[in-house]
């Protein structure tokens, strides 16, 4: 085996499943139908690729790779989501680089981590051929990397371990309250209580400086990086048989080697020094930027209409463009070819009947109250949706 595909098809049937599409792995030429003929003879199955971006960077445009050029793995990546669509019992999970899709949709992942031109070229090019079919999942936040952690570095809590653990969680609780200009108001708040037990036994506030603050840091890698240094904070505690009710920031041991190591390797550093960069990363600024463009709704719906307005001055192939119709009063009955551009009001999505669909088959059938013609001639508009 030379290919993903060959891979693939050998973990789906073994040697039969192969010997489909043998040929193809020899040749490093993408399989075509084969791949969705796999999908059908041994599924359900789930396909699950990470580091594609690493793997796809280091080939070169040339064909004489075995595992296929450059350009190869993209056929390849179009004709998988393909297949995997049209089988109907296969599910295909592909991990891109955490930090292009945080956050905003305008910040781009780190060269750190998508490696270079070159992979920012394969990250890209996976982007526009998965974004077809996709369906976005964001990285783990703060409330799931409780129970992330929890799993992976704790034994499961036994009976008369929840009972500690809702003590230790009201006693927190009725601190804060207690003490409450000692301590931050989000504190005092009734859901805090909650969140203390589902963090146990770590104080969900070393969560949410994990995921918020060192989130911006372009090698931290959010879960996996949690896992890392929380895996090296429990060991050290553990050692030192400590007793604490909770692991809280004042326990985490800066001292210990391990614990050093998983705190300065995403640092910068000149010599003995490390420290905690201050500049604002793209991902951060483009974050702070959507949190005042929340404020500001009309805002952002006045400048998505100036722009879409602008993109569409000019018509290209049809007669006119209809932006941003308010009713088929809007657009004439007129048998040539016109486009209809809804805007952000009328969301698209692949449930029937959504938005978009209702506004597109209304302006086809009616301008304003009256049917519109039926003569066959007729052009009906092209519905170009806008989701926010």
């Amino acid at each position: 085996m030379r290919t993903l595909w060959g891979e693939l098809a050998w973990q789906l049937g073994g040697k039969k499943a192969f010997a489909r599409l043998q040929a193809d792995d020899e040749k490093a030429t993408s399989p075509g139908d084969v791949l969705r003929q796999l999908f059908k003879e041994y599924g359900p199955c789930l396909v699950l690729i990470d580091e594609w971006v690493a793997y796809a960077r280091q080939l070169h445009d040339q064909s004489d790779l075995p595992a296929g050029s450059f350009e190869t793995q993209f056929t390849f990546a179009q004709v998988l989501t393909e297949s995997a669509k049209l089988a109907g019992n296969c599910l295909l999970v592909i991990s891109l680089p955490a930090s292009d899709t945080g956050g905003s949709p305008h910040a781009q992942a780190d060269d750190v981590e998508v490696g270079g031109q070159r992979g920012r070229e394969a990250l890209d090019r996976l982007r526009n051929v998965v974004g077809r079919v996709e369906s976005s999942w964001r990285p783990a936040s703060a409330e799931e990397g409780f129970e992330i952690v929890r799993r992976r570095l704790f034994d499961p809590l036994v009976a008369t371990a929840f009972k500690d653990r809702d003590v230790v969680a009201r006693a927190f609780a009725e601190l804060y309250r207690t003490e409450r200009q000692e301590f931050p108001a989000e504190c005092r708040e009734a859901d805090y209580e909650q969140r203390i037990r589902a963090a146990y036994p770590i104080h969900p506030e070393i969560f949410d400086r994990l995921y918020g603050d060192w989130s911006t840091l372009v090698k931290f890698q959010r879960t996996r990086g949690v896992l890392r240094l929380m895996a090296a904070v429990i060991h050290s505690l553990w050692e030192k048989g400590d007793r604490n009710p909770l692991i809280l920031p004042a326990n985490i041991a800066i001292d210990d080697p391990r614990v050093q190591f998983e705190l300065t390797r995403y640092l910068y550093q000149d010599g003995p020094r490390y420290w905690y960069a201050t500049q604002p990363t793209v991902t951060s600024l483009a974050d702070q930027r959507a949190e005042q463009l929340k404020r500001e709704p009309d805002k952002v719906v006045e400048e998505l209409d100036r722009r879409l307005r602008a993109d569409l001055r000019q018509a290209g192939d049809f007669e006119r463009i209809h932006p941003m119709p308010q009713s088929g009063q809007d657009v004439p009955d007129d048998r040539d070819a016109r486009l209809v551009v809804l805007g952000i009001d009328h969301c698209y999505s692949k449930e029937p009947g959504c938005a978009a669909e209702v506004a597109a088959k209304a302006i086809l059938e009616f301008r304003g109250n009256t049917p519109r013609g039926a003569s066959p001639r007729r052009s009906p508009p092209a519905a170009c949706p806008l989701s926010a």
